[in-house]
């Protein structure tokens, strides 16, 4: 897995969280970094439009809180996904996490589970060869 380059640490005060390419950065006061996919795993929003206080980063729609060292829900339902961070000649960078083999598998399972109850008919079908696509890189039959 490769490095991606985010943004200068200079952009992301202590305390605060930032978002580029799908991943939240958040810099905890101490001076540590933790990275976590930006999207709330109950319903998509972005987690980057919500607050952080210390390590807890809440989702802005239905009050999710998610600590950001380990991305474990501590208010709701489900973790989200975390990554590597460091930093690198003044330049945050992440590695992205892959889902391979057995998880990847659950994590779709349980995805098609929240879609075909929340969504009925024609657009169930289509939301969920959209929500693959976009997961998985690819639809999974």
């Amino acid at each position: 897995m490769n490095w991606t380059p985010l943004f200068p640490l200079v952009e992301l005060p202590a305390g605060g969280m930032k978002a580029r390419q799908g991943v939240l950065v958040v810099h905890a006061t101490d001076g540590r970094l933790f990275a976590m996919e930006n999207a709330c795993p109950h319903q998509g929003y972005p987690l980057s439009q919500g607050t952080v206080a210390g390590c807890i980063v809440t989702c802005p729609w239905h009050n999710f809180k998610f600590d950001a060292q380990t991305g474990a829900c501590v208010m709701g339902e489900e973790p989200v996904r975390t990554h590597e961070v460091r930093v690198k000649d003044g330049v945050i960078e992440v590695r992205r996490q892959v889902v391979v083999g057995q998880r990847r598998l659950q994590e779709r399972e349980h995805i098609r589970g929240r879609i075909d109850v929340r969504v009925e008919g024609r657009k169930r079908a289509a939301l969920r060869r959209g929500v693959e696509a976009q997961a998985f890189g690819a639809v999974l039959e």
